[in-house]
């Protein structure tokens, strides 16, 4: 599941089974707690699996990415509601079919929607992004966000305004799985910093998801396997200037 606050009421989605094949599912839930009319189909294919729904919320409407099809034609697409939850123009294909992009997650950057995304089936094995307006045109299409020998996968954003910040995974460096990485992209998806590798432990450090704190601060919530066990970690990334 994935949830929003409109200014109004919490908006969440989901996808669900219920009809034989996976499709999206949302409804709207008062301050408190309190349903607002009934459950419904907020995106849904014939013949067609739709997982994965990501929703951010934009200046006048909400934006929700999702994963689209099977293994073999399956693409990340996008789409904006109302307040009401009405789909307002046509939904975005971010990825051609069966390009491999999974994953999908979204951001409100100040005045535009950014996707980010991982390809696990085609090279480069990387991590790619895509900027959409809250009318659904495309400013910039799927680019590339990282830059690896290896694998990069499950993408967090952090926006802020003028450029973001990219957390991801990548086993780059053969450290017996995934470690954790950070870098700055513009607001076009430029690189603007080198790839900061934050965790050095061996096994998997992934599935990073962050929130900012006081003074800038970034708290990093993740999965890490450094005790041949599956574990929850958390670290904090600080701002610092240079003197």
């Amino acid at each position: 599941p994935t949830m929003v606050f409109d200014g109004t009421h919490f908006v969440v989605a989901w996808q669900d089974e219920r009809d034989g094949l996976f499709s999206v599912w949302g409804q709207r839930v008062r301050v408190d707690g309190t349903l607002v009319g009934q459950e419904k189909t907020l995106v849904g294919d014939v013949g067609r699996p739709l997982e994965a729904p990501f929703l951010a919320k934009g200046d006048h409407n909400v934006g929700m990415v999702w994963l689209a099809g099977g293994t073999v034609d399956r693409q990340i697409q996008f789409w904006t509601f109302d307040q009401e939850m009405q789909p307002q123009g046509l939904r975005v294909d971010l990825t051609a079919p069966g390009e491999g992009g999974v994953y999908p997650m979204l951001v409100w950057n100040g005045d535009t929607y950014v996707a980010a995304w991982y390809d696990s089936a085609s090279a480069p094995f990387t991590i790619y992004g895509a900027v959409v307006d809250e009318k659904g045109t495309i400013l910039v299409p799927a680019t590339p966000l990282a830059v690896t020998p290896s694998r990069a996968r499950y993408p967090w954003l952090m926006p802020m305004g003028d450029r973001l910040l990219l957390l991801f995974s990548d086993d780059r460096d053969g450290n017996a799985g995934y470690e954790l990485y950070a870098k700055m992209v513009t607001a076009n998806l430029e690189a603007a910093s080198p790839d900061v590798r934050i965790t050095k432990a061996e096994g998997h450090s992934i599935y990073p998801m962050a929130s900012f704190g006081p003074d800038g601060d970034l708290g990093v919530l993740f999965r890490d396997d450094r005790l041949l066990d599956q574990h929850v970690y958390f670290t904090r990334l600080s701002c610092v200037l240079p003197e």
